[in-house]
């Protein structure tokens, strides 16, 4: 039973520009700081992304922590809604995907062939 309407991210309104931001601010500029120092310190940023141990490294403070392909990234669904974003720390990339959709594997799989084209696989 439905009690109420769902929304994208039960009502937290955000857009593919605002996400993109998100992702940017861990990523680096040519001097080496975080894009995002100029709100965070860069100490602070380097903290939040730092795999936590009692995560078994899998998490940070903000991210889901994808040591193998070195990135950063989050995902979340309601039903109609998917939503999937990844920082690709290595090659200094990122990208958001939102998806009218109550199928997540579709994030998935565009995930997976976006990073296969990053990463040159």
């Amino acid at each position: 039973m439905v009690y109420f309407t769902e929304t994208a991210a039960a009502g937290f309104i955000t857009t593919a520009d605002d996400l993109a931001k998100f992702n940017q601010a861990v990523l680096k500029n040519e001097q080496g700081n975080y894009i995002g120092s100029n709100i965070l310190s860069n100490q602070l940023i380097a903290n939040m992304i730092q795999a936590q141990p009692h995560t078994g490294g899998r998490w940070s403070m903000s991210y889901v922590v994808d040591s193998e392909n070195n990135s950063l990234g989050f995902a979340g669904f309601n039903r109609g809604w998917t939503s999937l974003t990844r920082s690709v720390t290595d090659k200094n990339i990122g990208y958001v995907i939102l998806n009218n959709s109550s199928v997540g594997g579709v994030n998935n799989e565009i995930d997976q062939l976006l990073l296969s084209v990053i990463k040159g696989s």
